[in-house]
């Protein structure tokens, strides 16, 4: 397994093309959903002979399967920084409701929720693919149990994250409300990627900042 802390230029001329193939594969699932993908159509995209496909990969679902895991570490580390964020403005809420503050308390939790609609927005307009990956891996009913299990992983991973921020900030049950809050975000992220034109970034804040309030105030 290639590591993600390697740069790309450390890595061996195997470890390229194995990357090379998950990261085409991962495209190819973007442009035509999990049915539409195949040796022929990922080699191409990745522009490699179509022996290579099988010779680093034993079938197409251990291909599949190893491109959402990719996708799955990756994008835990690149969104860390947005976690953190949410982090910090928790240790501020929670300071706020020890000290009864509510009118301070209220203008941080529109903070929180301008926080999460601009993640929203971000994760639409740059990590489009993305989400149409997760989208192919994480609804599709008759997808193999190990891959929908992958990809429980992966929001669960953002559930757990979520809730130890509910946690900081005194939440009677963190663990409801960060599967609620992560929920809405990857609702609103979904219905801003397929249909932009009902779910704009007004829909997004209103009800975020409705969520929150709600459970934090």
């Amino acid at each position: 397994m290639t590591s993600l802390d390697s740069p790309v230029d450390t890595l061996s001329k195997g470890e390229k093309t194995r990357l090379n193939i998950l990261q085409a594969a991962l495209r190819v699932i973007a442009q035509s959903g999990y049915r539409g993908a195949s040796h022929r159509s990922i080699a191409k995209e990745a522009s490699v002979s179509l022996s290579l496909t099988t010779y680093y990969f034993k079938d197409l679902q251990d291909l599949l399967l190893e491109a959402f895991r990719l996708h799955k570490a990756l994008l835990h580390k690149e969104l860390q920084p947005s976690m953190q964020l949410m982090m910090n403005e928790a240790l501020l809420v929670a300071k706020c409701r020890e000290q009864g503050d509510r009118e301070r308390l209220r203008e941080l939790i529109l903070v929180a929720a301008d926080i999460l609609s601009e993640f929203v927005a971000d994760q639409v307009k740059s990590r489009s693919q993305g989400l149409i990956v997760e989208m192919a891996f994480y609804f599709d009913i008759h997808l193999p149990e190990h891959f929908r299990e992958v990809a429980f992983e992966l929001r669960q991973r953002f559930v757990d994250d979520t809730a130890e921020v509910c946690r900081t900030i005194g939440s009677e049950d963190a663990n409801a409300d960060a599967e609620l809050i992560t929920g809405s975000v990857q609702r609103l992220q979904y219905e801003a990627l397929s249909v932009p034109d009902h779910t704009g970034p007004k829909k997004v804040r209103s009800q975020l900042k409705r969520l929150l309030t709600a459970l934090w105030l």
